[in-house]
């Protein structure tokens, strides 16, 4: 499997990317209100009955294809694809945020035939490569309490879990067992 620069002519097939992905486990946000201001939380890992199945929703459709376009037109951030064969199997966007001096991964998307490949590992390798080429101090993501599969993989990669935000989706994203988790890999700055 290769890993290389988007080109316009991937955009067409960005969709044939297949995001399916199965998560038998969640990770419960656990809140301790204290008085006044005082909250603790923390993250309990919990078994999902029945497992949940994400797919569709995280394909590129349209609107994330001309997204995907106008992106590449700027030339502002990094875009690569992962292909094997003459296949599309896998994607990562990467955008700078210059107010934070940090850089965000905004989508990394592996077929599931190409996950467990070390693939993952190289797209991030890309991304910190490129941050740190930029001057980034950082590099931030964000994937959700109902993927721990994606947690543990970030935290593998060095990414420290910062925050979340229990109604970033719905006002009710705790209850949905869906909330945003938010990841940070510090880069050296030399």
């Amino acid at each position: 499997m290769q890993i290389r620069l988007m080109q316009e002519a991937d955009i067409a097939h960005l969709d044939e990317i297949d995001p399916t992905a199965t998560s038998s486990s969640y990770l419960e946000i656990e809140v301790d209100s204290g008085p006044g201001i005082n909250h603790g939380f923390r993250l309990v890992e919990r078994e999902l009955c029945p497992p949940i199945v994400k797919g569709d929703s995280y394909r590129y459709g349209w609107a994330e294809r001309q997204h995907a376009r106008r992106k590449l037109t700027e030339t502002s951030g990094l875009m690569v694809v992962v292909e094997d064969g003459d296949k599309l199997v896998g994607a990562m966007e990467v955008e700078p945020s210059d107010w934070n001096n940090a850089a965000t991964v905004w989508n990394i998307l592996l077929s599931p035939a190409a996950r467990g490949k070390g693939i993952g590992r190289r797209l991030i390798g890309w991304a910190s490569a490129w941050a740190k080429e930029h001057s980034y101090r950082a590099l931030l993501l964000e994937t959700q309490s109902n993927n721990p599969a994606a947690c543990r993989f970030y935290q593998s990669c060095g990414f420290q879990l910062v925050g979340f935000n229990a109604m970033l989706y719905t006002n009710d994203d705790i209850g949905r067992q869906d909330v945003a988790l938010f990841w940070c890999l510090p880069l050296d700055q030399a």
